[in-house]
Protein backbone atom coordinates (compact mmCIF):
# COMPACT_ATOMS: atom_id res chain seq x y z
CA UNK A 1 0.00 0.00 0.00
CA UNK A 2 1.46 3.16 -1.31
CA UNK A 3 1.47 6.36 1.62
CA UNK A 4 -1.16 7.75 -1.04
CA UNK A 5 -3.40 4.93 -0.42
CA UNK A 6 -3.21 5.47 3.09
CA UNK A 7 -3.89 9.39 2.71
CA UNK A 8 -7.38 8.36 1.09
CA UNK A 9 -7.91 5.72 3.76
CA UNK A 10 -7.38 8.60 6.47
CA UNK A 11 -10.08 10.27 4.85
CA UNK A 12 -12.31 7.30 4.27
CA UNK A 13 -12.19 6.61 8.53
CA UNK A 14 -12.86 10.40 9.25
CA UNK A 15 -16.05 9.93 7.69
CA UNK A 16 -18.15 7.93 10.29
CA UNK A 17 -16.03 10.08 13.00
CA UNK A 18 -17.14 13.22 11.23
CA UNK A 19 -20.79 11.89 11.07
CA UNK A 20 -21.07 11.36 14.31
CA UNK A 21 -18.38 14.80 15.51
CA UNK A 22 -21.07 16.74 13.62
CA UNK A 23 -24.35 16.08 16.32
CA UNK A 24 -22.09 17.10 19.14
CA UNK A 25 -22.59 19.98 20.55
CA UNK A 26 -20.00 19.69 22.68
CA UNK A 27 -17.75 19.12 19.48
CA UNK A 28 -19.27 21.57 16.87
CA UNK A 29 -18.49 22.10 12.85
CA UNK A 30 -16.04 24.41 13.35
CA UNK A 31 -13.66 22.44 15.57
CA UNK A 32 -14.49 19.46 13.34
CA UNK A 33 -13.71 21.65 10.04
CA UNK A 34 -10.67 22.39 11.60
CA UNK A 35 -8.95 19.00 12.07
CA UNK A 36 -10.17 18.12 8.53
CA UNK A 37 -8.60 20.81 7.09
CA UNK A 38 -5.38 19.83 8.61
CA UNK A 39 -5.99 16.05 7.37
CA UNK A 40 -6.68 17.39 3.80
CA UNK A 41 -3.73 19.32 3.42
CA UNK A 42 -1.46 16.74 4.63
CA UNK A 43 -3.05 14.63 2.18
CA UNK A 44 -3.06 16.81 -0.70
CA UNK A 45 0.37 16.94 -0.03
CA UNK A 46 1.13 13.62 0.37
CA UNK A 47 -0.75 12.84 -2.79
CA UNK A 48 0.71 15.80 -4.95
CA UNK A 49 4.43 14.44 -4.40
CA UNK A 50 3.65 11.17 -5.62
CA UNK A 51 1.86 12.21 -8.91
CA UNK A 52 3.98 11.44 -12.28
CA UNK A 53 4.18 13.68 -14.66
CA UNK A 54 1.58 11.99 -16.91
CA UNK A 55 -0.84 11.89 -14.18
CA UNK A 56 -0.62 15.40 -13.92
CA UNK A 57 -1.73 16.11 -17.16
CA UNK A 58 -4.01 13.59 -16.96
CA UNK A 59 -5.27 14.73 -14.19
CA UNK A 60 -5.83 18.54 -15.54
CA UNK A 61 -7.93 17.59 -18.42
CA UNK A 62 -10.15 15.48 -16.08
CA UNK A 63 -10.88 17.87 -13.58
CA UNK A 64 -11.05 21.02 -16.32
CA UNK A 65 -14.68 21.03 -17.02
CA UNK A 66 -15.83 21.22 -13.70
CA UNK A 67 -13.76 23.72 -12.70
CA UNK A 68 -16.05 26.50 -14.06
CA UNK A 69 -18.93 25.02 -11.83
CA UNK A 70 -17.13 25.10 -9.00
CA UNK A 71 -16.42 28.31 -8.93
CA UNK A 72 -19.65 29.79 -9.73
CA UNK A 73 -20.55 29.25 -5.49
CA UNK A 74 -17.42 30.55 -4.34
CA UNK A 75 -17.82 33.84 -6.90
CA UNK A 76 -21.43 34.43 -5.28
CA UNK A 77 -20.30 33.48 -1.68
CA UNK A 78 -17.66 36.35 -2.27
CA UNK A 79 -19.87 39.10 -3.60
CA UNK A 80 -21.91 38.24 -0.52
CA UNK A 81 -19.20 39.22 1.77
CA UNK A 82 -18.86 43.06 -0.12
CA UNK A 83 -21.34 45.89 0.04
CA UNK A 84 -22.87 45.59 -3.66
CA UNK A 85 -25.12 48.70 -3.58
CA UNK A 86 -28.95 47.54 -3.97
CA UNK A 87 -28.21 44.23 -2.50
CA UNK A 88 -27.35 44.66 0.98
CA UNK A 89 -30.19 42.91 3.26
CA UNK A 90 -32.58 45.08 4.97
CA UNK A 91 -31.10 44.09 8.48
CA UNK A 92 -28.41 46.80 7.73
CA UNK A 93 -30.85 49.02 7.05
CA UNK A 94 -32.64 49.10 10.49
CA UNK A 95 -29.12 48.72 11.86
CA UNK A 96 -28.09 51.74 10.22
CA UNK A 97 -31.38 53.51 11.39
CA UNK A 98 -30.83 52.00 14.84
CA UNK A 99 -27.47 53.39 15.36
CA UNK A 100 -27.98 56.62 13.17
CA UNK A 101 -24.75 55.91 11.47
CA UNK A 102 -23.63 54.06 8.59
CA UNK A 103 -22.53 50.85 8.56
CA UNK A 104 -21.04 47.87 6.80
CA UNK A 105 -23.85 46.38 4.17
CA UNK A 106 -22.97 43.28 2.78
CA UNK A 107 -25.36 40.86 1.28
CA UNK A 108 -24.80 38.33 4.08
CA UNK A 109 -26.43 38.98 7.86
CA UNK A 110 -23.27 37.29 9.76
CA UNK A 111 -20.17 37.57 7.36
CA UNK A 112 -18.23 35.48 9.83
CA UNK A 113 -20.48 32.40 9.11
CA UNK A 114 -20.31 33.69 5.22
CA UNK A 115 -16.18 33.07 5.49
CA UNK A 116 -16.69 29.51 7.01
CA UNK A 117 -19.23 28.67 4.37
CA UNK A 118 -16.55 29.43 1.89
CA UNK A 119 -13.65 27.64 3.72
CA UNK A 120 -16.07 24.67 3.64
CA UNK A 121 -16.74 24.87 0.27
CA UNK A 122 -12.44 25.53 -0.56
CA UNK A 123 -12.20 21.55 1.76
CA UNK A 124 -14.83 20.00 -0.28
CA UNK A 125 -13.03 21.72 -3.76
CA UNK A 126 -9.31 20.18 -2.11
CA UNK A 127 -11.17 16.73 -1.26
CA UNK A 128 -12.11 16.19 -4.80
CA UNK A 129 -8.75 17.20 -5.83
CA UNK A 130 -7.30 14.82 -3.59
CA UNK A 131 -9.47 12.17 -4.53
CA UNK A 132 -8.97 13.07 -8.18
CA UNK A 133 -5.10 12.96 -7.88
CA UNK A 134 -5.17 9.84 -5.79
CA UNK A 135 -7.08 7.82 -7.76
CA UNK A 136 -5.74 8.74 -10.80
CA UNK A 137 -3.57 5.92 -10.48
CA UNK A 138 -5.44 2.53 -12.20
CA UNK A 139 -4.72 0.46 -8.77
CA UNK A 140 -5.41 2.89 -6.17
CA UNK A 141 -9.12 3.73 -8.00
CA UNK A 142 -9.88 -0.30 -7.49
CA UNK A 143 -8.20 -0.24 -4.13
CA UNK A 144 -10.15 3.20 -3.33
CA UNK A 145 -13.50 1.82 -4.23
CA UNK A 146 -13.47 -1.28 -2.22
CA UNK A 147 -12.52 0.92 0.83
CA UNK A 148 -15.61 3.39 0.32
CA UNK A 149 -17.76 0.05 -0.48
CA UNK A 150 -16.95 -1.19 2.70
CA UNK A 151 -17.49 1.93 4.77
CA UNK A 152 -20.58 2.53 3.51
CA UNK A 153 -21.45 -1.19 4.56
CA UNK A 154 -20.37 -0.67 7.71
CA UNK A 155 -22.05 2.72 8.40
CA UNK A 156 -24.96 0.61 6.96
CA UNK A 157 -24.82 -2.24 9.53
CA UNK A 158 -23.99 0.21 12.08
CA UNK A 159 -27.82 1.31 10.89
CA UNK A 160 -29.38 -2.28 11.35
CA UNK A 161 -27.59 -3.33 14.25
CA UNK A 162 -28.35 0.09 15.93
CA UNK A 163 -32.21 -0.09 15.22
CA UNK A 164 -32.59 -4.18 15.83
CA UNK A 165 -31.05 -3.22 19.22
CA UNK A 166 -33.14 -0.37 20.23
CA UNK A 167 -30.04 1.43 20.83
CA UNK A 168 -30.21 5.32 20.62
CA UNK A 169 -26.47 5.83 19.90
CA UNK A 170 -26.80 7.84 16.62
CA UNK A 171 -29.75 10.00 18.04
CA UNK A 172 -33.66 10.86 16.87
CA UNK A 173 -34.31 9.41 13.31
CA UNK A 174 -34.44 13.56 12.12
CA UNK A 175 -31.33 13.77 14.00
CA UNK A 176 -28.10 15.16 12.03
CA UNK A 177 -25.91 11.55 12.79
CA UNK A 178 -28.69 9.49 12.07
CA UNK A 179 -29.21 11.19 8.50
CA UNK A 180 -25.41 11.21 8.13
CA UNK A 181 -25.58 7.68 8.30
CA UNK A 182 -28.52 7.00 6.19
CA UNK A 183 -26.87 8.96 3.78
CA UNK A 184 -23.70 6.89 3.61
CA UNK A 185 -26.11 3.71 3.13
CA UNK A 186 -27.88 5.11 0.23
CA UNK A 187 -24.76 6.12 -1.75
CA UNK A 188 -23.25 2.37 -0.62
CA UNK A 189 -25.86 1.02 -2.35
CA UNK A 190 -24.25 2.42 -5.52
CA UNK A 191 -20.83 2.02 -4.40
CA UNK A 192 -21.34 -2.19 -3.65
CA UNK A 193 -23.03 -2.45 -7.15
CA UNK A 194 -20.13 -0.68 -8.65
CA UNK A 195 -17.59 -2.86 -6.59
CA UNK A 196 -19.43 -6.05 -7.92
CA UNK A 197 -19.30 -4.94 -11.71
CA UNK A 198 -15.25 -4.50 -11.01
CA UNK A 199 -14.61 -7.76 -9.85
CA UNK A 200 -16.92 -9.01 -12.74
CA UNK A 201 -15.29 -7.19 -15.07
CA UNK A 202 -11.58 -8.12 -13.69
CA UNK A 203 -12.39 -11.63 -13.99
CA UNK A 204 -13.55 -11.51 -17.91
CA UNK A 205 -10.31 -10.12 -18.68
CA UNK A 206 -7.86 -11.72 -15.82
CA UNK A 207 -9.40 -15.46 -16.29
CA UNK A 208 -8.23 -16.61 -19.60
CA UNK A 209 -4.75 -16.00 -18.46
CA UNK A 210 -5.04 -17.88 -15.19
CA UNK A 211 -4.85 -14.45 -12.97
CA UNK A 212 -8.10 -14.48 -11.28
CA UNK A 213 -10.04 -17.72 -10.35
CA UNK A 214 -13.66 -18.65 -10.71
CA UNK A 215 -13.43 -19.56 -6.99
CA UNK A 216 -12.15 -15.61 -6.34
CA UNK A 217 -14.69 -14.04 -8.18
CA UNK A 218 -17.21 -15.69 -5.93
CA UNK A 219 -15.75 -14.72 -2.66
CA UNK A 220 -15.24 -11.49 -4.10
CA UNK A 221 -18.92 -11.36 -5.76
CA UNK A 222 -20.08 -12.48 -2.42
CA UNK A 223 -18.88 -9.71 -0.27
CA UNK A 224 -20.07 -7.74 -2.77
CA UNK A 225 -23.42 -8.96 -2.66
CA UNK A 226 -23.52 -8.29 1.17
CA UNK A 227 -22.62 -5.26 0.93
CA UNK A 228 -25.38 -4.18 -1.08
CA UNK A 229 -27.95 -6.43 0.75
CA UNK A 230 -27.15 -4.43 4.43
CA UNK A 231 -27.11 -0.81 2.63
CA UNK A 232 -30.39 -1.72 0.51
CA UNK A 233 -31.57 -3.20 4.53
CA UNK A 234 -30.33 -0.24 5.82
CA UNK A 235 -32.17 2.18 3.61
CA UNK A 236 -35.52 0.39 2.41
CA UNK A 237 -36.60 -1.60 5.65
CA UNK A 238 -35.90 1.65 8.09
CA UNK A 239 -35.97 4.57 6.54
CA UNK A 240 -37.88 3.69 3.22
CA UNK A 241 -39.98 7.00 1.37
CA UNK A 242 -37.68 9.45 -0.68
CA UNK A 243 -33.99 7.91 0.72
CA UNK A 244 -35.18 4.88 -0.81
CA UNK A 245 -35.92 6.56 -3.79
CA UNK A 246 -32.89 8.08 -4.21
CA UNK A 247 -30.70 4.88 -3.38
CA UNK A 248 -33.25 2.99 -6.18
CA UNK A 249 -32.54 5.89 -8.68
CA UNK A 250 -28.53 6.49 -8.29
CA UNK A 251 -28.51 2.48 -8.38
CA UNK A 252 -31.01 2.57 -11.49
CA UNK A 253 -28.57 5.17 -12.90
CA UNK A 254 -25.52 2.85 -12.80
CA UNK A 255 -27.43 0.04 -13.69
CA UNK A 256 -28.49 1.82 -16.93
CA UNK A 257 -24.78 3.24 -18.02
CA UNK A 258 -23.57 -0.63 -17.83
CA UNK A 259 -26.55 -2.29 -20.23
CA UNK A 260 -26.01 0.67 -22.97
CA UNK A 261 -21.97 -0.08 -22.88
CA UNK A 262 -23.16 -3.99 -22.91
CA UNK A 263 -25.35 -3.68 -25.64
CA UNK A 264 -22.70 -2.12 -27.32
CA UNK A 265 -23.38 1.46 -26.34
CA UNK A 266 -27.17 1.98 -28.55
CA UNK A 267 -27.82 5.50 -26.75
CA UNK A 268 -31.24 5.80 -28.53
CA UNK A 269 -31.82 2.92 -26.01
CA UNK A 270 -30.41 4.94 -22.87
CA UNK A 271 -32.18 7.62 -23.59
CA UNK A 272 -35.54 5.80 -23.47
CA UNK A 273 -34.72 4.25 -20.80
CA UNK A 274 -33.55 7.12 -18.37
CA UNK A 275 -36.95 8.69 -19.31
CA UNK A 276 -38.50 5.72 -18.43
CA UNK A 277 -36.70 5.80 -15.10
CA UNK A 278 -37.47 9.92 -14.33
CA UNK A 279 -41.24 9.02 -14.79
CA UNK A 280 -41.03 6.43 -12.57
CA UNK A 281 -39.29 8.53 -9.55
CA UNK A 282 -41.36 11.51 -10.26
CA UNK A 283 -44.48 9.36 -9.91
CA UNK A 284 -42.94 7.48 -6.76
CA UNK A 285 -42.24 11.25 -5.30
CA UNK A 286 -45.89 12.57 -5.95
CA UNK A 287 -47.53 9.75 -4.27
CA UNK A 288 -45.04 10.25 -1.74
CA UNK A 289 -46.61 13.50 -1.26
CA UNK A 290 -44.93 14.94 1.77
CA UNK A 291 -46.50 18.10 3.24
CA UNK A 292 -48.45 18.94 -0.14
CA UNK A 293 -49.34 22.72 1.13
CA UNK A 294 -45.44 23.38 1.91
CA UNK A 295 -42.82 24.55 -0.62
CA UNK A 296 -41.15 21.88 -2.09
CA UNK A 297 -37.84 22.61 -0.55
CA UNK A 298 -38.85 21.26 2.64
CA UNK A 299 -42.15 19.37 1.22
CA UNK A 300 -40.61 15.78 2.20
CA UNK A 301 -38.34 16.76 5.19
CA UNK A 302 -38.78 15.01 8.22
CA UNK A 303 -38.10 17.31 11.08
CA UNK A 304 -39.86 18.33 14.13
CA UNK A 305 -42.81 20.35 13.76
CA UNK A 306 -41.58 23.50 15.31
CA UNK A 307 -38.64 23.83 12.91
CA UNK A 308 -40.87 22.89 9.87
CA UNK A 309 -43.28 26.12 10.61
CA UNK A 310 -40.44 28.21 11.15
CA UNK A 311 -38.80 26.95 7.83
CA UNK A 312 -41.92 27.03 5.75
CA UNK A 313 -41.86 30.77 7.23
CA UNK A 314 -38.89 31.39 6.59
CA UNK A 315 -38.79 30.07 3.12
CA UNK A 316 -41.66 32.54 1.95
CA UNK A 317 -39.40 35.33 3.48
CA UNK A 318 -36.52 34.53 1.31
CA UNK A 319 -35.09 37.30 -1.09
CA UNK A 320 -33.36 36.33 -4.75
CA UNK A 321 -29.74 36.70 -2.93
CA UNK A 322 -30.71 35.17 0.22
CA UNK A 323 -29.53 35.96 3.72
CA UNK A 324 -26.10 34.57 3.43
CA UNK A 325 -24.00 31.38 3.11
CA UNK A 326 -23.65 29.73 6.56
CA UNK A 327 -26.50 31.73 8.33
CA UNK A 328 -29.81 29.70 8.36
CA UNK A 329 -29.47 28.37 11.67
CA UNK A 330 -28.85 31.66 12.94
CA UNK A 331 -32.07 32.81 10.82
CA UNK A 332 -34.51 30.17 11.35
CA UNK A 333 -33.80 30.51 15.25
CA UNK A 334 -35.77 33.67 15.18
CA UNK A 335 -38.44 31.93 13.49
CA UNK A 336 -38.96 29.26 15.87
CA UNK A 337 -41.54 29.61 18.56
CA UNK A 338 -40.45 28.19 21.61
CA UNK A 339 -37.77 25.27 22.25
CA UNK A 340 -37.48 22.85 19.05
CA UNK A 341 -35.68 19.78 19.83
CA UNK A 342 -32.19 18.78 17.85
CA UNK A 343 -29.26 21.52 16.99
CA UNK A 344 -30.35 24.75 14.72
CA UNK A 345 -30.58 23.55 10.73
CA UNK A 346 -32.07 23.80 7.84
CA UNK A 347 -34.83 21.19 7.41
CA UNK A 348 -32.98 20.18 4.22
CA UNK A 349 -29.62 20.56 1.69
CA UNK A 350 -31.83 22.02 -0.92
CA UNK A 351 -34.17 24.55 2.19
CA UNK A 352 -30.24 26.01 3.29
CA UNK A 353 -29.35 27.07 -0.44
CA UNK A 354 -32.65 28.68 -1.37
CA UNK A 355 -31.95 30.76 2.66
CA UNK A 356 -28.62 31.37 2.42
CA UNK A 357 -27.86 31.75 -1.58
CA UNK A 358 -31.46 32.99 -2.82
CA UNK A 359 -34.17 31.63 -4.45
CA UNK A 360 -32.58 30.34 -7.63
CA UNK A 361 -30.07 29.04 -5.89
CA UNK A 362 -31.30 24.68 -5.69
CA UNK A 363 -32.82 25.01 -9.04
CA UNK A 364 -29.12 26.11 -10.01
CA UNK A 365 -27.34 23.68 -7.82
CA UNK A 366 -29.69 20.79 -9.32
CA UNK A 367 -28.40 22.20 -13.12
CA UNK A 368 -24.84 21.93 -12.00
CA UNK A 369 -25.40 18.24 -10.94
CA UNK A 370 -27.31 17.11 -13.53
CA UNK A 371 -24.16 18.53 -15.82
CA UNK A 372 -21.68 17.06 -13.79
CA UNK A 373 -23.39 13.62 -13.73
CA UNK A 374 -24.20 13.67 -17.73
CA UNK A 375 -20.23 14.45 -17.85
CA UNK A 376 -19.81 11.43 -15.78
CA UNK A 377 -22.22 9.38 -17.84
CA UNK A 378 -20.59 10.35 -21.02
CA UNK A 379 -17.26 9.61 -19.67
CA UNK A 380 -18.21 5.95 -18.70
CA UNK A 381 -19.70 5.48 -21.77
CA UNK A 382 -16.28 6.22 -23.48
CA UNK A 383 -14.45 3.49 -21.66
CA UNK A 384 -13.27 0.61 -23.19
CA UNK A 385 -12.93 -0.08 -19.76
CA UNK A 386 -13.57 0.54 -16.10
CA UNK A 387 -16.70 2.54 -16.91
CA UNK A 388 -17.81 1.90 -13.41
CA UNK A 389 -16.28 4.62 -11.54
CA UNK A 390 -17.53 7.04 -13.51
CA UNK A 391 -20.98 5.20 -13.65
CA UNK A 392 -20.53 5.08 -9.83
CA UNK A 393 -20.32 8.72 -9.48
CA UNK A 394 -23.29 9.50 -11.40
CA UNK A 395 -25.16 7.46 -9.75
CA UNK A 396 -24.19 8.62 -6.54
CA UNK A 397 -24.89 12.53 -7.64
CA UNK A 398 -28.33 11.36 -8.67
CA UNK A 399 -29.26 9.42 -5.19
CA UNK A 400 -27.38 12.96 -3.77
CA UNK A 401 -29.61 15.09 -5.22
CA UNK A 402 -32.83 13.66 -4.56
CA UNK A 403 -31.86 12.75 -1.03
CA UNK A 404 -31.32 16.93 -0.83
CA UNK A 405 -35.02 17.36 -0.90
CA UNK A 406 -35.12 15.11 2.45
CA UNK A 407 -32.47 16.15 4.91
CA UNK A 408 -29.24 18.68 5.08
CA UNK A 409 -27.11 15.64 5.85
CA UNK A 410 -25.12 17.02 2.35
CA UNK A 411 -23.98 20.19 4.80
CA UNK A 412 -22.52 17.82 7.58
CA UNK A 413 -18.89 17.01 7.24
CA UNK A 414 -19.02 13.24 7.24
CA UNK A 415 -21.05 12.50 4.28
CA UNK A 416 -19.44 15.62 2.31
CA UNK A 417 -16.32 13.72 2.45
CA UNK A 418 -17.39 10.60 1.46
CA UNK A 419 -19.46 12.51 -1.64
CA UNK A 420 -16.11 14.13 -2.59
CA UNK A 421 -14.20 11.13 -2.46
CA UNK A 422 -16.68 9.13 -4.71
CA UNK A 423 -16.72 12.48 -7.52
CA UNK A 424 -13.08 12.93 -7.62
CA UNK A 425 -12.74 9.41 -7.95
CA UNK A 426 -15.55 9.04 -11.05
CA UNK A 427 -13.83 12.54 -12.28
CA UNK A 428 -10.28 10.79 -12.29
CA UNK A 429 -11.21 7.78 -14.20
CA UNK A 430 -13.37 9.36 -16.42
CA UNK A 431 -10.92 10.01 -19.26
CA UNK A 432 -8.21 6.67 -19.89
CA UNK A 433 -6.29 5.42 -17.50
CA UNK A 434 -2.83 4.99 -15.62
CA UNK A 435 -1.72 2.36 -13.58
CA UNK A 436 1.54 1.64 -12.35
Amino acid sequence: MTVASFAILALVVCIPLLSVADGLPVVGERGAMGALMIAVGLGLAIVAASLRPGETAQLRRALAPVVPLALVPVVWTIVQLVPVPGLAHPIWASAASALGASVYAPVTIDPGATVVALCTWLLALALVLTSAAATIDRGRAEWTLGTLTGATAAMALVVVSHDLSGATFLGELQGRTRAAFDTAAALGVVTALAYADLVFERYETRHRRGAMSTVALIERLSLALVALLVCVFAVGFFRGGIMLISALSGAATFALVVVVRRMGGIVWLGWGLAAAGAVVVVMSLAALGGVRDAPLAIRFAEVAPGRFDAAQRLIADVTATGTGAGTTARVLSSYEEGAVSGLPGAPTTVAALAIELGTAAPWIALLMAAVIAGLLIRGALKRGRDSFYSAAAAGCVVTLAIGAFHDASLLGLGPMVLACLVLGLGLAQRLGQSSR
